[in-house]
């Protein structure tokens, strides 16, 4: 092992140790695998389009009672199992949607960014109403119900409002009430991620309006590619998700844990080795249960990753 590899090590544990209050160790995860879905066009199965260059089921999201909804994108249907990754039934989708959600009665909202449209369905897949969205909206990152609204997400760590108490906003309205930074599911802060450099980057903690309050330094040993916000569980934890570069694609994704003050709780590695593109690949409960849709060359898989009972190395 060479002088740099040694420093780098030392200088992750270091960090690792500060954190977790060097004394406390982290909580550790373990994955098991729910849902097996092969590929197909029959009840139970998802769709792949091979011709392009790998277009498969897009998002998946859960029910209150644990039950999974995955958004078939190829079949144009959504597909729900239940916790157990048993098959219950389908719902058809009339538009190429990308984004999946559930509302408060189990309403399903679907997000097409290619049509401009948020659409709301039944729980038995029967369409209710429809939103436009701005065309000057770019660089949509994912669909989430907030309350009373109906709320995008972009890349750029924006949110706009396309619909609140189920009236539509006109464009000009959506671009007027942008929020710079990612709300949370039950704490009322806002929250940003940035890179720092190849081994660092932090989580931006914001008040409600958007103004700064805390910034919590993110340290990998691995190049760091990317860091990304997932969201907040029902207990006001907060995950992110970076991307790590140079290390094998079946290990190359880790999730970072931290408590509503900042304190590091759990830091896991995820597998990554996709053959499709998915929109968005992890859904974050309430309860803190992390599901992973990992798609391969002869179906797609479900991952439920939970805290294990007792203390553990968190790694």
């Amino acid at each position: 092992m060479n002088r740099p590899t040694i420093i780098a090590g030392i200088i992750g544990l270091a960090a690792m140790m500060a954190w977790s209050g060097g004394a406390t160790a982290l909580e550790a995860y373990r994955a098991q695998e729910v849902l097996f879905a092969p590929w197909g066009g029959d009840p139970g199965q998802l769709g792949l389009l091979e011709q392009a260059e790998g277009v498969g089921p897009q998002s998946l999201c859960t029910d209150e009672d644990g039950n999974i909804y995955i958004l078939d994108l190829v079949n144009r249907r959504v597909q729900i199992f239940s916790p157990q990754g048993q098959y219950i039934r389908q719902t058809a989708c009339g538009i190429l949607a990308h984004d999946l959600r559930l509302g408060p009665d189990g309403e399903m909202y679907l997000l097409a960014p290619y049509h401009g449209l948020v659409e709301k369905y039944d729980a038995a897949g029967s369409l209710l109403t429809g939103w436009p969205i701005s065309p000057d909206i770019w660089l949509i990152d994912g669909l989430h119900i907030l309350g009373d609204r109906i709320v995008l997400r972009t890349a750029l760590q924006t949110e706009y409002t396309v619909a609140e108490q189920g009236r539509a906003l006109e464009p000009k309205q959506q671009l007027g009430a942008a929020r710079s930074g990612l709300g949370g599911r039950v704490s009322g802060r806002r929250y940003g991620t940035r890179w720092i450099g190849d081994h660092a980057g932090s989580l931006q903690i914001l008040d409600d309006g958007g103004q700064p309050v805390r910034e919590i330094e993110v340290t990998t040993v691995e190049e760091l590619g990317s860091l990304v916000y997932i969201g907040e569980d029902g207990a006001g934890n907060i995950y992110l998700r970076a991307e790590l570069l140079g290390v094998p694609r079946v290990d190359r994704l880790k999730i970072f844990k931290y408590n509503p003050g900042g304190e590091l709780l759990a830091e896991f590695s995820l597998p990554a080795g996709d053959i499709t593109f998915i929109y968005r690949n992890l859904y974050l409960s309430p309860g803190g249960e992390l599901y992973q849709l990992l798609t391969e060359p002869d179906g797609a898989r479900v991952l439920r990753w939970t805290a294990a009972a007792g203390a553990g190395e968190g790694r």
